[in-house]
């Protein structure tokens, strides 16, 4: 079965409302790179434990769309970093 982009997107997004004790407390961006997948990447200087389960369960939701490697990636603004959380396209996901 294939998934669009979009449903992959909105199913992220219910998850992560769904899962928001569990992740990074502070910004939190999803980012769509040139191939058209996607990852997770946090302003937070503490990590939290991403377990097998939540990535058998992104894997899932997000199909192809779901980027290999570390999904869930910690960057600091403070570090140069800023672009990612002040992107003119970004949007706040105001249901977290």
């Amino acid at each position: 079965m294939s998934i669009r982009f979009d449903t992959a997107l909105r199913n992220l997004i219910q998850w992560l409302s769904t899962h928001s004790d569990s992740l990074p407390k502070g910004d939190l961006v999803v980012v769509r790179d040139l191939r058209g997948q996607i990852r997770l990447v946090a302003d937070n200087v503490q990590e939290v434990s991403w377990t097998s389960i939540f990535e058998t369960e992104v894997s899932a939701l997000l199909g192809p769309y779901k980027a290999a490697g570390q999904f869930l990636i910690y960057l600091e603004r403070h570090q140069g970093f800023d672009s990612f959380f002040k992107a003119p396209d970004a949007y706040a996901c105001a249901e977290l």
